[in-house]
């Protein structure tokens, strides 16, 4: 049984978020309470955990808050992503079809990184292979990238690639040593005409045993659910855990179903992607500000749905600090504590 990771009613604020209270003057108490109580009350933190962080860190001498050792404060994980897709779609690799050699998926993603990315806050990179063909590429990747991650599973609308050869291949990835999850998994409704995509019942079942399989390895799983949210949530609490870790991820569903999923499961954590920062995205901006700080994660899903300013174009995990800016603007927090509060729950989802 993969150990129970802490709650979310035992996490507490980063301790720089206490420094970042600390008061320079005398004037600046009342509008330093105002902000304390206005952290409080979006973290999701308990008052005893928080009152814990002031009495370690605000009653401090000044020169404990040189803000030198706060380099890292806005470092972040992209949590959920494509690099095989994204470096293709960007021209910089062919086709992600498990033919692409070691040395092109390192130089392509040298490239990205130093030609398009351009972010040293980047901190790490979830890559998620959630068909067949891209698994072999993500394995390249992760094997030298030492920054990348993998997540190996199959997507609920491809769940006809489900075939036993593909899953003694993924129950071998998963012993690898920067192998963080299982997934994106789940259920998928959304209604594709003339596409062939798996049918629910397939899907169901597919699903089904990709829980049991990742349980069986002990891994956490990377959920993706799209106007299934019932059959979604029933399949889950039959099969998982309460304290299973989950990333309900690339969420465009109801404040209902988040609500139910955060009650249902101890360590579910939901990402939010750059649809949030799209103009007629006001019911999903609803969403961002009922789900809990402590329960959320910054992830792209690219190559798929940039955000604002970048629309259009091929999504990477340089976008997520414009993610991590709306969740900052929707929840009326500081951009510094959606970082720091993200990257806790990375540690907490992915042990990274």
């Amino acid at each position: 049984m993969l150990p129970a990771l802490t709650s979310s009613e035992g996490t507490c604020l980063p301790s720089n978020t206490a420094r970042k209270l600390m008061p320079t003057t005398d004037r600046d108490l009342t509008a330093t309470w105002k902000y304390t109580l206005h952290t409080l009350y979006h973290s999701g933190t308990g008052l005893f955990e928080f009152c814990l962080i002031l009495r370690r860190d605000f009653f401090h001498t000044s020169s404990v808050y040189d803000r030198s050792d706060d380099s890292d404060m806005t470092s972040y994980v992209d949590t959920h992503c494509n690099i095989p897709n994204i470096l293709t779609k960007l021209n910089l690799l062919g086709n992600s079809n498990g033919t692409t050699t070691q040395t092109e998926i390192i130089e392509a993603f040298a490239k990205m990184k130093q030609d398009v990315i351009k972010d040293k806050k980047l901190e790490a990179i979830v890559s998620v292979a959630s068909d067949s063909e891209s698994q072999l590429d993500t394995m390249h990747l992760i094997d030298n990238v030492s920054e990348a991650f993998g997540v190996f599973g199959i997507h609920p609308l491809y769940a006809q690639q489900m075939t036993e050869e593909v899953v003694e291949r993924m129950e071998s990835y998963m012993k690898h040593p920067k192998t963080v999850a299982w997934g994106e998994i789940g259920l998928d409704y959304h209604p594709f005409p003339g596409y062939n995509y798996a049918a629910p019942d397939l899907q169901k079942e597919t699903f089904i045993r990709q829980m049991s399989l990742a349980i069986k390895h002990e891994k956490p799983i990377v959920i993706h659910t799209r106007e299934a949210e019932a059959d979604t949530l029933d399949l889950m609490k039959k099969h998982l855990p309460r304290d299973w870790p989950l990333h309900v991820h690339c969420f465009t569903d109801s404040p209902q179903f988040a609500r139910d999923l955060i009650a249902e499961f101890d360590n579910l954590f939901i990402g939010f992607t750059g649809v949030i920062t799209f103009k007629n995205s006001t019911d999903l901006r609803k969403v961002v500000e009922v789900v809990p700080l402590d329960r959320l994660l910054l992830e792209t899903d690219g190559p798929f749905m940039a955000p604002i300013p970048h629309r259009g174009k091929v999504c990477h995990p340089g976008h997520v600090p414009f993610i991590a800016d709306q969740i900052a603007k929707t929840k009326q927090v500081p951009v510094d504590l959606v970082y720091s509060t993200c990257r806790a729950n990375t540690k907490r989802m992915y042990r990274l």
